[in-house]
């Protein structure tokens, strides 16, 4: 069931690089139709100057017919400006809401990692008394381990002495020999 949620965290964290992909190219789309009005207002300005400066000449007279065209080409552009921002609105929902899945499996993961985390340290303590209780019996159980206290014992100890001198059943399973002597 692991594997399932990291899967699951994968496809979620693709939605949101995709909802995120989309926006940027409606973004870039608006930029772009700002562009394209801020064009159409340096031309019209520009034309503006020309017509003015020769009102009688040609410039002069089809300056008319090119204002009525960028005032369309105008309310055009505003009306594309308006629907991509509406969309961008939209998509932002979107991305906020393939956000909050994506980090809902992220949380539900980390817990699970946690739980998994927890019960492995609870395990390993539960080992590790054990162990102990085992050492405590064997200390307080075994009759003639005095010597192994003693300032002058030995820093290492055979396994075959201590087998003898605790006895083989006592003798914990990392110090028996391997092979038989």
């Amino acid at each position: 069931m692991a594997k399932d949620i990291h899967f699951l965290i994968r496809l979620k964290k693709w939605t949101v690089d995709e909802e995120r992909r989309a926006l940027a190219d409606l973004l870039a789309k608006e930029a772009e139709v700002m562009r394209r009005q801020r064009i159409l207002e340096d031309g019209l300005r520009h034309e503006q100057a020309i017509a003015a400066a020769d009102p009688a000449g040609p410039a002069g007279q089809a300056y008319g017919r090119f204002a009525e065209a960028a005032v369309e080409k105008r309310a055009k552009l505003a009306a594309a400006r308006v629907q991509i921002a509406a969309a961008i609105t939209a998509r932002c929902d979107e991305v906020a809401e393939a956000f909050l899945d994506f980090k809902t499996v992220e949380q539900i993961q980390k817990n699970r990692d946690l739980r998994a985390a927890a019960e492995r340290s609870r395990k390993e303590q539960v080992t590790m008394d054990e162990i102990a209780a085992i050492n405590h019996r064997r200390r307080h159980t075994s009759p003639d381990r005095s010597w192994l206290h003693s300032p002058d014992a030995p820093q290492a100890i055979s396994s075959r002495a201590l087998e003898t001198s605790i006895g083989r059943r006592h003798a914990p399973n990392c110090v028996r020999s391997r092979s038989p002597r």
